[in-house]
Protein backbone atom coordinates (compact mmCIF):
# COMPACT_ATOMS: atom_id res chain seq x y z
CA UNK A 1 0.00 0.00 0.00
CA UNK A 2 2.89 2.18 0.65
CA UNK A 3 4.46 2.03 -2.80
CA UNK A 4 0.95 2.80 -4.11
CA UNK A 5 0.63 5.79 -2.07
CA UNK A 6 4.37 6.87 -3.20
CA UNK A 7 3.50 6.38 -6.99
CA UNK A 8 0.62 8.40 -6.78
CA UNK A 9 2.16 11.42 -4.96
CA UNK A 10 4.94 11.76 -7.43
CA UNK A 11 2.32 11.23 -10.20
CA UNK A 12 0.64 14.16 -8.66
CA UNK A 13 3.92 16.10 -7.83
CA UNK A 14 4.68 16.37 -11.21
CA UNK A 15 1.63 16.43 -12.67
CA UNK A 16 1.92 13.76 -15.59
CA UNK A 17 -0.57 15.46 -18.35
CA UNK A 18 -1.89 13.69 -21.63
CA UNK A 19 -3.27 16.45 -23.97
CA UNK A 20 -6.03 16.10 -25.90
CA UNK A 21 -5.55 17.75 -29.40
CA UNK A 22 -7.18 19.91 -30.47
CA UNK A 23 -10.12 19.41 -33.29
CA UNK A 24 -9.01 21.43 -36.57
CA UNK A 25 -11.07 24.36 -37.01
CA UNK A 26 -10.88 24.70 -40.73
CA UNK A 27 -14.42 22.96 -41.02
CA UNK A 28 -16.02 24.69 -38.41
CA UNK A 29 -18.47 27.72 -38.19
CA UNK A 30 -17.10 28.87 -34.73
CA UNK A 31 -13.90 28.54 -32.61
CA UNK A 32 -13.25 29.63 -29.06
CA UNK A 33 -10.16 32.05 -29.05
CA UNK A 34 -7.58 32.41 -25.93
CA UNK A 35 -6.64 35.61 -24.35
CA UNK A 36 -4.25 34.97 -21.88
CA UNK A 37 -1.32 37.43 -22.69
CA UNK A 38 1.05 36.38 -20.45
CA UNK A 39 0.00 32.73 -22.03
CA UNK A 40 1.94 31.87 -25.25
CA UNK A 41 -1.05 30.14 -26.05
CA UNK A 42 -2.50 33.78 -26.18
CA UNK A 43 -4.52 33.99 -29.84
CA UNK A 44 -4.63 30.57 -30.25
CA UNK A 45 -7.65 28.15 -30.42
CA UNK A 46 -8.58 27.14 -26.89
CA UNK A 47 -8.49 23.28 -25.83
CA UNK A 48 -8.55 21.84 -22.83
CA UNK A 49 -6.89 19.04 -21.30
CA UNK A 50 -6.40 15.71 -19.16
CA UNK A 51 -3.78 16.24 -15.51
CA UNK A 52 -3.54 13.71 -12.65
CA UNK A 53 -3.34 16.82 -10.45
CA UNK A 54 -6.09 19.37 -12.18
CA UNK A 55 -8.70 16.94 -13.94
CA UNK A 56 -9.87 18.24 -16.83
CA UNK A 57 -9.39 21.85 -17.31
CA UNK A 58 -9.09 24.81 -20.29
CA UNK A 59 -4.73 25.28 -20.64
CA UNK A 60 -5.73 29.31 -21.73
CA UNK A 61 -6.12 29.59 -18.05
CA UNK A 62 -2.67 28.52 -16.56
CA UNK A 63 0.73 29.60 -16.72
CA UNK A 64 2.81 27.23 -15.38
CA UNK A 65 1.15 26.08 -12.30
CA UNK A 66 -0.63 29.29 -11.97
CA UNK A 67 -4.41 30.08 -13.11
CA UNK A 68 -4.53 33.22 -14.25
CA UNK A 69 -7.62 35.21 -12.91
CA UNK A 70 -8.32 37.54 -15.95
CA UNK A 71 -7.52 35.01 -18.66
CA UNK A 72 -10.47 33.60 -20.54
CA UNK A 73 -11.97 32.21 -23.87
CA UNK A 74 -13.73 34.04 -26.72
CA UNK A 75 -15.98 32.81 -29.46
CA UNK A 76 -15.09 34.02 -33.06
CA UNK A 77 -18.03 32.87 -35.58
CA UNK A 78 -16.67 32.03 -39.18
CA UNK A 79 -19.32 34.47 -40.27
CA UNK A 80 -17.10 37.38 -38.70
CA UNK A 81 -13.94 36.33 -40.69
CA UNK A 82 -15.97 36.87 -44.24
CA UNK A 83 -15.39 39.71 -46.54
CA UNK A 84 -13.51 43.09 -45.79
CA UNK A 85 -11.03 42.00 -42.60
CA UNK A 86 -10.47 45.34 -41.34
CA UNK A 87 -10.65 45.15 -37.67
CA UNK A 88 -7.26 44.27 -35.72
CA UNK A 89 -9.15 41.10 -34.05
CA UNK A 90 -9.72 39.45 -37.36
CA UNK A 91 -6.61 40.20 -38.89
CA UNK A 92 -5.21 38.66 -35.75
CA UNK A 93 -7.52 35.56 -35.51
CA UNK A 94 -9.68 34.67 -38.86
CA UNK A 95 -6.27 32.28 -39.93
CA UNK A 96 -7.74 30.00 -37.09
CA UNK A 97 -10.37 29.13 -39.45
CA UNK A 98 -7.70 28.13 -42.19
CA UNK A 99 -7.93 28.68 -45.52
CA UNK A 100 -10.99 31.52 -45.91
CA UNK A 101 -11.08 31.13 -49.53
CA UNK A 102 -14.60 28.74 -49.96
Amino acid sequence: MKEWTLVLALIGTFGCGVENNPEPTANKKEVWVCHNPLSELHGSACAEKINVVRGEYEECYWVGHRRVKKAFCWLLKKKDCVGDLSFEWQEENCHLFGDMAE
